[in-house]
């Protein structure tokens, strides 16, 4: 239901919904400062950053999720997408598991048709590590994108979809957006 999905995501039990400034030191394993990125939410399924220098958000997910599992951490990046808006989205799923068929239709009948009203054109995707994690990406990606404004790229690494996610003729960043609606 569509009410559901722009539900505040800080009203969802176990949330912690905050913008922090990570300027504290946050690091890449190879050492590179990322004083540029912000964690807009976090909890056991995602973290969600808004890369200021690239203009738009990365979705990190994690583990297994299902049902609510999912969907909370999806209304944050509704959410996120409605406070900071932007072409570009980088999904991150190189740590996520298997969507299950109930998610998989939720996923494509509502979350990304709420993130293309919001503007959202262009997701670079980080595969999962796990074969069978990708099948079940590519099916939610491909089942929307036949009938969707989402264009899906493919990538290996985080690195690889942002540079992708760079080269997007007409992407916008967030202050070329009309100001989001109450």
């Amino acid at each position: 239901a569509r009410s559901n999905a722009t539900s505040s995501p800080s009203a969802c039990s176990g949330c912690r919904a905050a913008e922090l400034s990570l300027k504290s030191g946050l690091r890449r394993d190879d050492g590179v400062e990322m004083d540029h990125l912000r964690l807009v939410y976090e909890d056991d399924a995602l973290k969600l950053f808004w890369d200021a220098d690239a203009g738009h958000h990365i979705a990190e997910w994690h583990g297994f999720a299902r049902g609510d599992r999912l969907r909370h951490p999806a209304h944050a990046c509704v959410y996120a997408a409605r406070e900071r808006r932007s072409a570009c989205w980088l999904a991150d799923l190189a740590d996520f598991s298997v969507i299950d068929l109930e998610d998989q239709r939720w996923i494509v009948e509502s979350f990304y048709p709420l993130l293309a009203e919001l503007g959202v054109r262009h997701m670079g995707v980080v595969m999962p590590v796990k074969v069978v994690a990708q099948l079940s990406a590519r099916r939610v990606n491909s089942a929307y994108g036949e009938r969707g404004s989402i264009e899906f790229e493919y990538h290996a690494t985080r690195a690889a979809a942002a540079r992708w996610l760079a080269t997007r003729s007409g992407a916008i960043k967030s202050a070329e957006f009309p100001a989001a609606r109450p």
